[in-house]
């Protein structure tokens, strides 16, 4: 879970911290005390479960999920463009 969370700091699983177990060999991402009542998301792997979460709550908020997930990934992509070039893209002079 905590890979997944780094890797997607602004989504829905990162944000709100559902809870996570194993239930009959698939993995259930739960907000709130029941599946009845709450956002869940089910997978074969954590990284499905939590996927499938964040669409849940993209479409729970009214937002394509299409387009909540790409706005997302998106932001994302820019922010790991940064970590990897060592910070902003800002260009100017370097003074000595």
């Amino acid at each position: 879970m905590e890979s997944y969370c780094i890797a997607h700091p602004q989504s829905p699983s990162a944000v709100r911290h559902p809870q996570l177990f194993l239930r009959d060999g698939i993995f259930v991402v739960l907000l709130d005390s029941s599946l009845g009542d709450g956002i869940a998301g089910l997978g074969p792997t954590v990284e499905a479960a939590l996927g499938a979460f964040d669409v849940e709550w993209w479409k729970a908020l009214g937002h394509s999920a299409r387009v909540g997930l790409a706005k997302l990934r998106d932001r994302e992509l820019a922010a790991a463009g940064r970590r990897q070039s060592g910070g902003s893209h800002k260009v100017g002079r370097i003074r000595r």
